[in-house]
């Protein structure tokens, strides 16, 4: 057994995440969750500590305040029916008035900011205002899986999935991160970035591994 798990109740003695027991953990473990999400760069543990403490806050929040799947203005005009409040209470989430009446009638998308507040505000995941996915969407995510692999500015490598800001992985070469790719997905289409010029194409450019 690894050394990091002989001993489970210690670490949870010594404060490691465990399962959300009430609303006072959920808004403890919610704004940990955005302090690590804040961040421009974060590291490979602090990554992992995003995985977790998402698992851990959406499966409190499954349990205890579902929210229905649906488009992001009918998420927030429920949240909005369920504690008692009005358009006007989540301006300082949304900036004004009229944004929130936008966003309540489908003209106008919410942004990440936005999001960010309003998760904050009723102690829910970002995800519930992501929206369901259309059946486009539904299709390509059946498709095959994509992978970029970028240098960062650290000298390590980042991997990427197609529109993602949030790597995957890092790892510290570019052959570990094209092996780490291949295991997170053997049937996936890996692009690897070119580091410098060469007779098949510039730096910047993709490349197959």
């Amino acid at each position: 057994m690894s050394t990091v798990l002989a001993d489970p109740p210690e670490m949870i003695r010594r404060g490691a995440p465990r399962l959300i027991r009430n609303d006072a953990e959920l808004a403890e473990y919610t704004q940990a969750l955005f302090n690590l999400t804040a961040k421009a760069d974060p590291t490979r543990e602090e990554e992992e500590a995003i995985d977790l403490m998402t698992v851990l806050v959406e499966r409190y929040e499954q349990d205890h305040y579902p929210v229905p799947e649906a488009e992001p203005a009918d998420v927030l005009r429920y949240l909005l029916e369920r504690n008692g409040l009005s358009q006007r209470d989540v301006v300082p989430e949304l900036g004004s008035e009229s944004t929130v009446s936008l966003v309540l009638s489908g003209k106008r998308k919410l942004n990440r900011d936005h999001i960010a507040r309003l998760s904050r505000r009723f102690n829910v995941s970002p995800a519930v205002f992501f929206g369901v996915p259309s059946s486009q969407e539904k299709g390509a995510s059946m498709a095959k899986d994509e992978f970029f692999i970028e240098r960062r500015n650290q000298g390590d490598y980042a991997i990427r999935r197609p529109g993602s800001e949030r790597a995957s992985a890092i790892l510290p070469t570019q052959a570990e991160a094209i092996e780490r790719a291949r295991e997170m997905s053997p049937d996936a289409a890996i692009h690897v970035e070119r580091v410098r010029d060469t007779d098949v194409g510039g730096r910047d450019k993709w490349r197959k591994p």
